[in-house]
């Protein structure tokens, strides 16, 4: 599985699974691939971790371009539907500073917690290196 979108006009959040040999898998939300519009603005995952559970969660940017750029990270169940037990939505966002955020890396602990890095307050004058924890 891969996530990722590059930064342009209202980018999305982006996977792809696929099977061993190569196909895409159609198990994952009928053809392989799944694309969610995170804001209005640009979007982007850099990172994905997948739970003991085969929930899949993607981190990077939200809302670039927008009023804030922040840490944003979204849960799809295994079958890349949504997870709305995870924000309500099925997905959570982190304003840390008035400039840009983002996350840069995910990881699931044991207990459900997701775990983001990334930066805080890039463009102003004390960028800094953070993390945050979105329990379960």
């Amino acid at each position: 599985m891969a996530g990722g979108a590059a930064l342009g006009p209202d980018t999305k959040f982006a996977l792809v699974r696929y099977e061993r040999d190569g196909s895409l898998d159609a198990s994952f939300k009928g053809d392989g691939t799944v694309i969610t519009n995170y804001t209005p603005y640009d979007d982007g995952a850099y990172s994905v971790a997948i739970d003991p559970d085969g929930r899949i969660v993607a981190a990077g940017l939200a809302g670039n371009g927008g009023p804030r750029a922040r840490f944003g990270a979204i849960r799809y169940l295994a079958n890349g539907a949504l997870d709305t037990t995870f924000g309500g939505d099925g997905k959570v966002g982190t304003d840390l500073t008035p400039h840009f955020d983002s996350a840069w890396g995910v990881a699931v602990q044991a207990d459900g917690s997701v775990v983001c890095s990334g930066t805080a307050g890039l463009g102003g004058s004390n960028p800094s290196f953070a993390v945050l924890r979105y329990r379960p």
